[in-house]
């Protein structure tokens, strides 16, 4: 499933496409598109080098994420104690973890796994769900909705509920209890070392 997500978050952040224009579901559905533009021809390549895969996975993660919000979001009741530059490193650490977390999800995206759903209104008008059915290679269906905020650049995904699981709330929960355990500042060396994962 940690595969799953990693392939699923990256396959929506890599449009280069004028993202103010567009609507939530012309988000998701053309950046499908475009992962195929960066994956064409380096699968191999990126399996070798994890250096390279982890620099694509940043090119077109940061654009399409809401990285100040989903930071701020999993961090939780802390970002109200944290200090200015607490909340840098924390972020800072929190996405490059990301980053390096799912970027072998990248190397299993298919153009035909993907099926969009009907697309229903938010009763909040910036928010969006886009709905989606993710066919795995063993033939399973599995539910997958993006969530997405519209924000001054148009709409950015901060969240990916997978089989009723948000990543945004797992990870709040993984955060809250390391901070719990040993401190803020711990938690942030730990993920600037690579030594603790979120999920």
């Amino acid at each position: 499933m940690k595969r799953l997500l990693a392939g699923l978050l990256v396959l929506v952040f890599s449009s280069g496409i004028a993202f103010s224009q567009q609507t939530p579901r012309q988000v998701i559905e053309e950046t499908a598109n475009a992962i195929l533009t960066a994956l064409d021809g380096r699968h191999e390549e990126l399996r070798g080098d994890r250096e390279a895969l982890y620099d694509l996975v940043d090119d077109i993660m940061l654009p399409r994420f809401d990285l100040q919000f989903a930071g701020a979001y999993v961090l939780g009741k802390y970002r109200r104690q944290a200090t200015p530059e607490q909340k840098k490193r924390f972020v800072t650490a929190f996405y490059r973890s990301l980053v390096q977390r799912y970027a072998d999800g990248l190397l299993e995206y298919r153009q035909d796994s993907v099926e969009f759903l009907p697309f229903k209104p938010s009763t909040k008008p910036t928010r969006a769900t886009v709905r989606t059915v993710v066919t795995l290679a063993d033939g399973t269906k599995t539910p997958v909705d993006y969530g997405l905020r519209e924000t001054k650049q148009g709409w950015k995904v901060y969240d990916v509920t997978i089989e009723g699981i948000s990543y945004l709330q797992n990870n709040r929960k993984i955060v809250t209890s390391e901070i719990g355990k040993s401190g803020l500042d711990n938690l942030i060396e730990r993920l600037e070392a690579g030594s603790v994962k979120l999920d």
